[in-house]
């Protein structure tokens, strides 16, 4: 770039090499603004240049940025209309603004085009799964996963590893369905998909598993999974995910404290854990947090009867990750008990705003409507 500063391809290039090596640690954001600052100008020269595109998105897919990233996302998809990549890619920024009607959209396209010779396909059907358990769409949710796990294409890739384990985790966590999380298997089965291979993937089905168990009040099969998770860290080699198994090992554990009738000691574990969340980047096959740390801390304290600090997690978790159906309800349930009416009614609002087109009945609904005097 140095050498010929007018070459907007190099120039192009550049910026993907600097916002794929950073600080995870950054919260600044350094070397993904400085890839921004190269592609914009570029960007509004050629608003049709699919590299450009393809590499701001991935620039502004953090919480404090990503709705800077909308004019690009919006625009791939029809830069590259047979691309499944490409139709998926803009659902990265959806997702981080939490525009999940458009994420939906986005990755039914991709998965289309995908078909099923391609890891794409899968990918986007996690990020599927995600977005309609937001909108209260469960049974869409459910038919998703079906069809995912129906025909299982068995590719080797880590997206592909991470959406088999990921898919009906989501739809069981989400739904609040403790002991499905606890029963969930790993689907390929073991001589049927080279999950050894993929630790990270394998790690969410225990992680799955030991809140699962520990949510219906069994500590013993909270703690079982507890030590697969320890097991599973101590066998993967990136440590991107050592710290990430490690964050569910903390979960798992501060779960299973509360099971066994130790909430303090629960609760100082899940805060622990939280922070430690907070301080990483979600990785790109993800969409974030399979249920963010903060928010499973945040519902333990509305049970301890500490509803204000609740509240304020719950708060913590909807700026990181917005439009969260299970973080809106909650914030709702927490204000109204910490005696904060006005923003118990407002979460409330957001809820049902968020749930409009939900094809099940939510019992979480029903309290926000009562709250509002439905």
């Amino acid at each position: 770039m140095r050498a010929y500063p007018k070459d907007t391809e190099a120039a192009t290039l550049y910026a993907l090499v600097l916002s794929t090596n950073f600080n995870p640690g950054d919260k600044k954001y350094t070397n993904q603004l400085k890839a921004v600052e190269i592609l914009e100008p570029i960007f509004r020269v050629q608003p049709e240049h699919p590299g450009v595109v393809h590499y701001l998105i991935h620039s502004y897919d953090y919480p404090p940025i990503a709705a800077q990233g909308l004019d690009a996302a919006r625009r791939y998809g029809k830069i590259a209309p047979y691309a499944p990549h490409a139709l998926h890619m803009p659902s990265h920024i959806f997702a981080r603004v939490g525009a999940w009607k458009e994420s939906i959209e986005s990755n039914r396209a991709s998965a289309r085009s995908g078909g099923d010779k391609s890891f794409d396909k899968w990918h986007a059907y996690d990020y599927m799964v995600y977005a309609h358990l937001q909108l209260g769409q469960h049974g869409a949710a459910r038919e998703v996963v079906s069809d995912a796990l129906r025909n299982p294409a068995r590719i080797d890739h880590p997206a592909t590893a991470y959406a088999y384990a990921a898919m009906p985790t989501r739809l069981a966590l989400e739904r609040g369905s403790w002991k499905e999380a606890a029963a969930i298997e790993l689907f390929p089965t073991a001589d049927a998909f080279p999950w050894k291979k993929y630790t990270f993937a394998e790690a969410i089905n225990a992680y799955a598993r030991g809140i699962g168990a520990a949510m219906s009040g069994d500590a013993v099969g909270a703690r079982a999974q507890l030590a697969r998770l320890q097991a599973l860290g101590e066998a993967t080699k990136v440590p991107y995910w050592i710290e990430q198994i490690a964050i569910q090992a903390e979960v798992v554990q501060g779960l299973a404290a509360r099971a066994e009738g130790n909430t303090a000691q629960g609760l100082v574990i899940l805060r622990k854990a939280a922070d430690r969340e907070d301080a990483t980047e979600k990785h790109v096959i993800t969409t974030g947090p399979l249920v963010p740390a903060r928010e499973l801390l945040a519902y333990m304290e509305i049970e301890a009867g500490e509803a204000k600090l609740a509240l304020g997690n719950f708060e913590s978790v909807l700026q990181r990750e917005p439009n969260r159906y299970r973080s809106f309800a909650g914030a709702a349930r927490a204000a109204e008990r910490a005696g904060d009416s006005r923003k118990a009614a407002v979460y409330s609002k957001r809820l049902l705003e968020l749930t409009a087109s939900a094809d099940t009945s939510l019992s979480e609904v029903a309290y926000a409507k009562r709250l509002l005097g439905h």
